[in-house]
């Protein structure tokens, strides 16, 4: 993700998702004459009147339904005179519930199999017959059966010496929705955490560094964690490494 520019060094500056051990704080820098043309390669983006904007309150991305969830319709300076929200499942039908009076309406995870799901309103104008504004699209996640998950730490072996940053897997698997987000937490001999690191980008497979620095000489344990929306962990593994000197 870029987050800024450097006009003294020419360059872009990226954030990377390995975490803050990594790189430049965990931020690391494109320049702009790159020989891969990537830094040269940009767009430029026209923003429309924000006041126009039709915007789905209530929900908000990689969101868990579990239970009835009300949303309202909002744009300013023009009125809304028919508004539906349209439901769209992963190889299945669009399906659609209509907006009362007020600009709400209300979905129960019990109308839909489990799954992901894009929500996205579409709403006409006093001045326009057609459905033709729309909001931005919501990815949600609707669940009406347990959560369960799988996790297993790839890349590493039992028992390995450490002394400088490594990037351990994390295979992953969750039904019937996506996790929450996955960690890893390190303890030590006596099994004191020392650190912790979480990301919500839970694909079947996740990367994650882990940099020796700051942990004293030893025997330490990595324990990778799958975790519910809920905050329950549904699944873990571990394994030990010795952080040494090279």
């Amino acid at each position: 993700m870029i987050i800024g520019w450097s006009n003294a060094d020419e360059a872009w500056i990226v954030r990377n998702s390995w975490g803050t051990d990594w790189g430049e704080d965990g931020d690391f820098r494109i320049a702009w004459d790159d020989v891969s043309g990537v830094g040269s390669s940009y767009y430029g983006v026209s923003v429309s009147d924000a006041s126009q904007a039709l915007v789905l309150e209530g929900i908000r991305d990689r969101q868990t339904i579990t239970q009835a969830t009300t949303l309202s319709l909002r744009r300013q300076q023009e009125p809304v005179s028919q508004a539906v929200l349209e439901i769209r499942g992963v190889g299945s039908a669009v399906m659609s519930k209509n907006f009362n009076a007020e600009g709400q309406v209300t979905i129960a995870p019990q109308e839909f199999p489990d799954g992901i799901y894009t929500l996205q309103a579409r709403a006409a104008n006093l001045l326009k017959s057609d459905l033709s504004s729309v909001s931005q699209a919501r990815l949600v996640f609707i669940r009406n059966s347990p959560q369960t998950a799988t996790i297993k730490i790839d890349r590493m072996k039992e028992g390995m010496n450490v002394w400088e940053s490594i990037v351990p897997q994390f295979v992953v698997t969750s039904r019937p929705t996506p996790l929450k987000f996955i960690q890893y937490r390190i303890l030590d001999s006596q099994g004191t955490e020392v650190r912790v690191r979480r990301t919500d980008h839970t694909a079947d497979r996740v990367a994650m560094s882990l940099n020796p620095r700051g942990l004293v000489k030893g025997k330490h344990t990595l324990l990778a964690e799958a975790i519910s929306d809920e905050g329950n962990v549904l699944a873990s593994d571990s394994l030990t490494f010795h952080v040494i000197e090279k």
